[in-house]
C-alpha cells in the first residue's frame, strides 16, 4: 500500500467515504509496514544528525554476523568473529587495537629488528651453535641460514674396491654333486674382515644346478645365504620337464648387501635345497668383498 499525501480540506468540502479510505486508512496501512525504504511515509534505513548512542551492556559478546553490542566497559562486532572495537591488546586470537610494546599481546614496533640486532637495545644471539635457537646471517658457514635461491651441486662420490681378504673367494667344495636333500644343507662358508674404513661388504653367491630324470616334472632350486647362521637372503629358479639324456641346466645367483660392517669377523654361508633328489649339482663360488672410503 502506497502513500499518498494527505489532502488539505476546506470548508464546504464534502467528505466521503473513498477520501477517507485513501487519505486516512491506506495511510495508516502503510505507516504500519514502514520498511525504510526511503519514499515518502516509508522512512529511512540512513541515521543523520546523531551525536551519540548509548548502548545496554549486554554482557556478552555478540555471535551472529552483523551484530554490534556493548559487553562491559567494550564495545564489540561480529563478523565471522568477535572484533573488539574498543578494547585495546586483546586476548591471543581476538582482533582488536594493539599498543607498540613487548608484551605478550603487544605489537612489535616495525623497526623491531634493528633492537634485536648486535648493538640493539634487546640484541639476540647471531649464528649460534647449531641447536641454538638465534638470528641467522645467510651465508655458507656451518651456523649460517642458506639463501632461499640457493642450488646444489651434486658430486660424485668416489670409492676404491678394498682387498678381499684371503678367504675371499672360494668353491663349493664338491664339483658335481648327485642327489641332492630336499631341506637346506650348508656348502660352504666364507669369513671376511672389513677394513676400518668400510662402507660394505658385498656377498655374491653362484650355483649351477640342473633338473632330474623324469619327464613332465618341475623342478625349482632354493638358494640361501646367512649370515652367523642367520638367512639374510633367498632365492628360488624354476626349470620344467626333467629329460634322461638331456636335463635341463639353470644357474641361481643371489647376493647381499651388508650396510655399514663393524670392524669384526663376518661369516657368510651358502645354503641350498632342491625340490626333488635327483636333481644335481655342478659348481658354485660365494664370493664376498667390501666397499671402502
Amino acid at each position: 500500500m502506497a502513500w499518498t499525501t494527505p489532502k488539505t480540506w476546506a470548508d464546504g468540502d464534502i467528505v466521503t467515504g473513498a477520501l477517507l479510505n485513501t487519505h486516512i486508512r491506506d495511510n495508516h496501512d502503510a505507516v504500519s509496514t514502514h520498511g525504510h525504504s526511503g519514499a515518502a511515509g516509508d522512512g529511512n534505513d540512513e541515521l543523520s544528525g546523531i551525536d551519540s548512542i548509548a548502548f545496554d551492556d549486554q554482557s556478552a559478546s555478540p555471535n551472529a554476523a552483523g551484530e554490534l553490542q556493548r559487553n562491559g566497559a567494550n564495545l564489540e562486532w561480529y563478523g565471522s568473529s568477535v572484533v573488539a572495537i574498543t578494547q585495546g591488546d586483546a586476548a591471543a586470537g581476538v582482533a582488536s587495537p594493539r599498543t607498540i610494546g613487548t608484551g605478550a599481546l603487544t605489537a612489535a614496533p616495525g623497526n623491531h629488528a634493528a633492537i634485536h640486532n648486535a648493538g640493539g637495545s634487546n640484541a639476540l644471539a647471531i649464528d649460534a651453535a647449531a641447536g641454538t635457537g638465534s638470528l641467522r646471517t645467510i651465508g655458507v658457514g656451518a651456523t649460517a641460514g642458506a639463501a632461499g635461491n640457493h642450488t646444489h651441486t651434486v658430486s660424485e662420490i668416489g670409492y676404491s674396491w678394498a682387498a678381499s681378504s684371503s678367504a675371499s673367494v672360494t668353491s663349493i667344495s664338491v664339483r658335481y654333486r648327485e642327489g641332492l636333500t630336499t631341506s637346506y644343507s650348508q656348502q660352504n662358508t666364507i669369513t671376511h674382515t672389513p677394513g676400518a674404513t668400510q662402507r660394505a661388504i658385498v656377498v655374491v653367491a653362484n650355483v649351477i644346478w640342473s633338473s632330474g630324470t623324469t619327464l613332465g616334472v618341475s623342478y625349482t632350486m632354493d638358494c640361501q645365504i646367512t649370515k652367523a647362521g642367520v638367512q639374510v637372503a633367498t632365492v628360488q629358479a624354476y626349470l620344467g620337464d626333467g629329460d634322461a639324456s638331456y636335463p635341463g641346466l639353470r644357474s641361481n645367483l643371489i647376493e647381499y648387501f651388508d650396510a655399514n660392517p663393524t670392524v669384526a669377523a663376518h661369516t657368510y654361508a651358502i645354503k641350498i635345497k632342491g625340490s626333488r633328489t635327483e636333481m644335481r649339482t655342478y659348481g658354485g663360488t660365494i664370493i664376498a668383498f667390501e666397499v671402502g672410503a
